[in-house]
């Protein structure tokens, strides 16, 4: 008899061909790799209600969502009024000071703290070895880790378990090519 691999936790993402897609919804515990053009432009969006049903998990469980680096900074009242609580929302705005690798170090940090029950950083300066540092850090985590970059890293292998592209098309709104 075959067993098959034990599936890995998921939230759902509200969207019910996604979760499809996905699995379940986004996994945790693992790299999500989200390619955007141009960031800031709907990852959020997509994001918004797995980032609210994390933090309202179960008490013991970490519920904090860390945002680094996003392109602008969230509108309190919408993220409010979407349900996030914004006493457990961290944002880390980009700075001048915060070069790139101080930002994927700090993401690595929090997955590894699990602190946290969400990642979100935006950032394209991630080579190889520290994709897989980032992945390890997201195992061991059980958190949900993404990791938002631009669409010119398609190419590039990456360790992310999981890879989408998201386009916005004023006919479609949003279409979502995972690879």
């Amino acid at each position: 008899m075959g067993q098959s691999a034990p599936s890995r936790p998921a939230v759902s993402s509200a969207h019910p061909a996604l979760d499809a897609l996905l699995g379940g919804g986004w996994p945790l515990g693992v790299l999500i790799e989200l390619l955007v053009a141009p960031p800031g432009s709907a990852e959020l969006a997509l994001l918004l209600p797995a980032l609210v049903r994390l933090q309202a998990a179960e008490p013991g469980r970490a519920c904090h969502v860390l945002l680094l680096a996003p392109p602008h900074v969230p509108y309190a009242p919408a993220l409010q009024q979407r349900g996030v609580d914004l006493q457990r929302l961290l944002v880390v705005p980009p700075t001048r000071r915060l070069r790139p690798a101080d930002l994927l170090w700090a993401m690595e940090e929090a997955l590894t703290a699990g602190a946290c029950a969400a990642v979100v950083a935006w950032g394209d300066a991630a080579g190889r070895t520290v994709l897989q540092r980032l992945q390890l850090a997201a195992l061991g985590s059980g958190a949900l880790a993404v990791l938002v970059r631009r669409p010119l890293f398609r190419r590039d292998r990456s360790p992310a378990a999981v890879r989408l592209e998201l386009h916005t098309t004023a006919v479609a709104g949003l279409a979502i090519e995972v690879f």
